[in-house]
């Protein structure tokens, strides 16, 4: 988790990277909870790719609540563990972040 706190203090500063891939990089739920909390301050990364790491539920659901912050984020790949059978189900593609569960584009 040393190496997610010093990647998540950097994409706090980010003001160029749009896309990273951290696929296959040993991020467990504490990492991932890291990278959530840079994500609430980081508007310029469109797509990140988190899958095949071992994030958990609760880093799925950090993950989920950063996103009510950020709308710039349009891709988001993570293995969601499927609770019936253990294993991961798919990746998530946010496809227009920028609009709440009522259809009304966020301000």
């Amino acid at each position: 988790s040393d190496g997610a706190a010093l990647l998540a203090g950097a994409l706090k500063a980010n003001c160029k990277l749009q896309q990273l891939a951290l696929v296959k990089n040993c991020i467990l739920t504490e990492g991932a909870c890291l990278i959530a909390e840079a994500l609430e301050e980081n508007f310029t990364l469109t797509t990140l790719d988190l899958s095949k790491n071992t994030i958990g539920k609760s880093g799925e659901s950090r993950l989920a609540a950063a996103l009510l912050n950020n709308t710039v984020l349009t891709r988001l790949h993570i293995d969601i563990e499927d609770s019936s059978e253990g294993s991961p189900a798919n990746s998530v593609d946010l496809g227009d972040n920028s609009s709440d569960s009522s259809g009304e584009t966020r301000q």
